[in-house]
């Protein structure tokens, strides 16, 4: 009798097989721990600022984010610099939601919702008459938030780009 003995060939390619069904099944049944850490990294302070240039107003953004689990809620405050003195008063804040899916984080805002910077516990509304809210995308990457802007439009007269990379400040 006869035995079957492949050939290296077909034995090397079976065994890659084996160990990529292994791999696939051990990461669906595991977290993988980049995303848990990066969920603890998306909370906290994030801010961009253009430039500063003397005599001339310097534009800048500040985001703090509040996740739980795959949502995220928080404030955006536009800023605003002349010679490295902040020219706002008591400041501003607009509030927003949005989803986490990996490093990309969806927010909702209506940027005409805007509240004094002492006013505590701001919630998100939907807009009203008929308006639809805005919409950014941030992308985590390699310890920074990218934003874009994808819909709507920033607030009236904010002087923001609809991209910019933001920095963690706290």
């Amino acid at each position: 009798m006869r035995t079957f003995n492949p050939d290296p060939v077909h034995r090397r390619n079976r065994l890659l097989i084996y160990a990529v069904v292994s791999i696939i099944f051990v990461q669906s049944a595991v977290p993988l721990p980049a995303f848990s850490q990066m969920r603890a990294r998306i909370s906290g302070r994030w801010q961009w600022a253009e430039a500063a240039r003397r005599d001339q107003q310097q534009n800048g953004f500040s985001l703090n984010i509040i996740q739980q689990g795959n949502r995220v809620r928080g404030v955006y405050s536009l800023l605003t610099w002349l010679n490295g003195e902040p020219q706002v008063e008591d400041g501003n804040q607009t509030p927003f939601i949005g989803t986490v899916k990996g490093n990309v984080i969806t927010i909702t805002f209506d940027p005409d919702d805007i509240y004094p910077g002492y006013e505590q516990n701001v919630r998100y509304k939907n807009p009203a008459n008929g308006r639809r809210p805005s919409t950014a995308t941030l992308i985590v990457t390699g310890g920074k938030l990218h934003l874009t802007l994808t819909n709507g439009k920033w607030p009236e007269g904010a002087r923001l780009p609809r991209q910019f990379i933001m920095r963690r400040t706290k």
